[in-house]
This record gives C-alpha cells, structure tokens and sequence, in this order.
C-alpha cells in the first residue's frame, strides 16, 4: 500500500517550509498550485490524491483570502476558479472544463489571469482533437505552456 506513495516529492519542499513557516492566503494558494502542477508527473494510481491534497489548500486560500487586505481579491478568486478548471483538465474532464470555461464572461477574465484562461482553452481544444480551435489560440502561449499541455496528454 504505502509503496504506492513512494515518490520524491523535493518539487513541493520550497512551498511545503513556506506554509509551514506562515500560513496565509499566499502560502496556501502557492502549495496548492504546486500540488497540482506535481499531479502531473505522478502515476495514475495516485493522481487523485494530489489533486486532492491540492483542493484541500486552495480552499484554504480561498478562506484567508477573505483577511487579506494588500490582494486584488478579484483576480485570485477567478484565478481559484481557473485552477478548479484546470484539475478537470489534469483528470481528463475537458469537455465538462471547457464548459466551465464558456460560462465565464470572457470580457471579465482580468488581464493577469488572460494566458491562464487561453493555455485552458486550448488545452481543451488539442485534447478535444479540434485542431482548428486550437490553432486560434497557439500563438497566445509561452513555449512553456505548449510544453505543459503535452503533460495532459501522458
């Protein structure tokens, strides 16, 4: 059982001391991000549970969020909803995060969260095979968010 589990997890290490050290909206938001970027590289078998672990603190966040003062509490919230989206994705779910994707109003995306929103989108079109969509999008993403699509895909 636990042999299943064996994995490095040196990839979390930084933002695991941060949270550990202070426990706030910053610290919250930045582990479960991490966790779920590490979903991607961890067998199968124990996907979900990163991906659950990864929930557990953006929940987190997304309560302390409401005792920060200094945030765009706007711009997290939607970027909380974009990562909600994305673990659909992670888990294969991409017809279900493209429509949650359409239900937003585009023209309300905040400027920050933009790449976000379109590196979902045409994540979903290339796994959805809609190569046409897709292509409308490419030239709006970093080689590095190109490169992380192919990890949907493994």
């Amino acid at each position: 059982m636990l042999t299943k589990y064996q994995t490095n997890t040196s990839f979390l290490s930084n933002e695991l001391a941060n949270y550990h050290n202070k426990q706030n909206f910053t610290t919250a938001f930045q582990l479960g991000s991490k966790y779920q970027d590490f979903s991607l590289y961890v067998n199968d078998d124990i996907k979900r549970d990163f991906l659950n672990l990864s929930s557990q603190y953006f929940k987190e966040a997304k309560r302390l969020l409401k005792k920060e003062k200094n945030l765009n509490k706007t711009v997290f919230r939607q970027r909380l909803k974009l990562f909600k989206i994305q673990e659909d994705v992670i888990l294969g779910k991409t017809q279900k995060a493209l429509n949650a994707l359409d239900k937003l109003d585009r023209s309300k995306i905040e400027k920050i969260n933009t790449s976000f929103f379109n590196f979902l989108t045409y994540s979903c079109y290339v796994l959805n095979g809609d190569a046409k969509s897709a292509n409308k999008l490419k030239g709006k993403l970093t080689e590095r968010e190109l490169k992380k699509v192919g990890l949907f895909q493994k």
